[in-house]
């Protein structure tokens, strides 16, 4: 489906705008401060829009698991309770940041859905990889939550003891990220047609992630360039906390890695089926459960392999005669996130001295993360 690519292509630009580039901006470099400002501005837009359009595409995928007998009815129940549980918080989050016990409902929703979703495409021959790809995901997301929920209480009482042990359960997640990485890189390569050419694209993709880690770790050095030093805190950011027993170039490496096979993706291919939508959807959102809109590309994961497994061959959702009321309410899914989030937008300003501070990096994208 090209509105799918389109779709991946927005999520993907959304992740590297709000979670790359914009938190790594201020105090990089001097005289930069217009710069920051835009890249606030752009990566906030972004983040809202990616948000509006998911909303509305897991409104259009549950309405086809609404009608489908196929699947059991308490499963299609829950997942159908469950997803719109968590697509109603996050329209919440774009116009407000989440609290604590918010994030974790939030996070819990998620892993239900996913988890349900995965031990459906399991049992089919053409979703195992995909499903497979979603199990690894959620058991990692699942253990970095519990390592950041075991790190608070640790930090609280003063346990040494329980903070290794949440080190421990986030070195496993980190394990399972590898397993991911591994999984989803051999099945998006043999997409790639011609040996030589997965060959090489193989040998470029390892070049190219071993010299970006690489130039990261020198953004740490005098007189390093200023791409280096925002590689080196982006990376820094994004890495799993608390930290795991795994060397930090290990852990860069993985970072990049994972990014970069859904870069590779979209540029390779023109077109994605829903089981490749799903993979490349379920990567973007590891490691991150927590933030709205990490949470909402899992939940469109899941929906995306059930609604795979659902057909036979390619399956479009918008096009199937089961779901031809999900036009009707596509652009009113929509317009209901865009009006929450214009209302929490700050007021244009002409007055310099009370002008109002920038955008805040699209809200359903911003660091809601559970604190170390």
């Amino acid at each position: 489906m090209t509105g799918a690519w389109a779709g991946c292509l927005l999520a993907l630009c959304a992740v590297l705008l709000a979670r790359w580039l914009a938190p790594a901006l201020p105090g990089s470099a001097a005289g930069i401060g217009h710069w920051i400002q835009r890249t606030d501005q752009l990566a906030a837009w972004s983040s809202q829009v990616a948000t509006n359009l998911g909303v509305a595409f897991g409104v259009v995928l549950l309405s086809v698991l609404r009608a489908q007998t196929a699947i059991p009815n308490p499963i299609r129940q829950i997942i159908t309770v469950a997803s719109a549980g968590l697509l109603f918080i996050v329209v919440q989050a774009c116009a407000r940041p989440l609290g604590l016990l918010w994030a974790i409902a939030l996070a819990l929703l998620s892993l239900l859905v996913a988890a349900l979703a995965a031990s459906m495409a399991i049992r089919d021959v053409r979703s195992r990889a995909s499903g497979l790809v979603l199990a690894l995901v959620s058991c990692a997301g699942s253990c970095y939550l519990m390592a950041r929920l075991l790190a608070i209480i640790a930090g609280d009482a003063a346990n040494v003891s329980l903070f290794r042990a949440a080190r421990g359960i986030a070195t496993a997640g980190t394990a399972l990220d590898t397993a991911t990485w591994i999984v989803a890189g051999f099945g998006l390569l043999t997409l790639i047609q011609g040996k030589i050419a997965r060959r090489v694209l193989a040998a470029g993709f390892f070049l190219g992630v071993t010299l970006l880690t690489i130039g990261a770790f020198r953004g740490a050095e005098d007189g390093a360039s200023l791409w280096q030093i925002l590689l080196l805190r982006t990376l820094s950011d994004l890495s799993p906390h608390p930290d795991p027993f795994v060397p930090l170039i290990v852990r860069y490496w993985l970072e990049l890695a994972l990014t970069a096979l859904v870069a590779i993706t979209l540029l390779t291919r023109r077109r994605l089926s829903l089981v490749e939508l799903s993979v490349c959807l379920a990567v973007l959102s590891r490691a991150s459960i927590d933030i709205p809109f990490c949470a909402l590309l899992l939940a469109l994961s899941a929906l995306c392999v059930v609604a795979s497994s659902i057909e036979t061959g390619r399956y479009d959702p918008l096009g199937s005669p089961s779901s031809s009321h999900a036009r009707s309410i596509l652009v009113s899914v929509c317009l209901l996130p865009l009006v929450v989030g214009a209302s929490s937008l700050p007021k244009s300003n002409t007055d310099e001295d009370s002008a109002s501070p920038p955008l805040d990096v699209g809200r359903a994208l911003s660091s809601h993360r559970l604190p170390a």
